[in-house]
């Protein structure tokens, strides 16, 4: 099943303080790095029509390319067959990306705990991985990862001031 966007009126609407919002993007997609790539570059594209700045829209795709290939590679390894949610809300000035999968839950139940990596080691030195989590939880605003009738949601806000900031710290 290739990507899709699906209709709008079955995308699943979000309850805010200020009511039920639609989202602003809704795809689904199986679980293949080709398609991960092209849902973030769908993702990147939609966002692209809204008045943040291209490098802000840049650290929002690294954050949906990590996320959804950690559901590929781990919730969803090795299954031909799977659902990957992604839906995109603004909530007041801040976006709210929703990623929901059929996979495996998350070790523990939980957001893996990480620290920033030691980047003074040489090169050939450096483990492989263990920097997503961390570059998440560095870009988001907040992060959370709940489990509930075999589905997995993670829910990342950006604040675009925030962003802004980090890109000239």
């Amino acid at each position: 099943m290739p990507l899709e966007a699906i209709q709008m009126s079955s995308c699943p609407s979000r309850t805010t303080s200020r009511g039920r919002t639609r989202p602003f993007l809704c795809l689904r997609l199986p679980p293949d790095v080709t398609e991960v790539r092209n849902a973030v570059l769908a993702a990147e594209e939609r966002l692209g029509q809204t008045d943040w700045p291209a490098q802000t829209l840049g650290l929002v795709a690294l954050v949906l390319a990590e996320a959804l290939n950690n559901v590929v590679e781990h919730a969803l390894a090795g299954r031909s067959a799977g659902r990957i949610d992604l839906s995109l809300y603004f909530t007041d000035a801040r976006l709210h990306c929703r990623i929901r999968d059929d996979g495996a839950p998350m070790p523990e139940g939980a957001i893996p705990v990480t620290t920033r990596p030691d980047l003074t080691q040489e090169t050939q030195d450096l483990p492989e991985g263990g920097f997503g989590w961390f570059l998440i939880r560095e870009l988001a605003d907040e992060v959370a990862y709940t489990r509930r009738r075999g589905e997995n949601q993670l829910d990342i806000l950006f604040d675009p001031a925030r962003l802004t900031d980090h890109m000239s710290d």
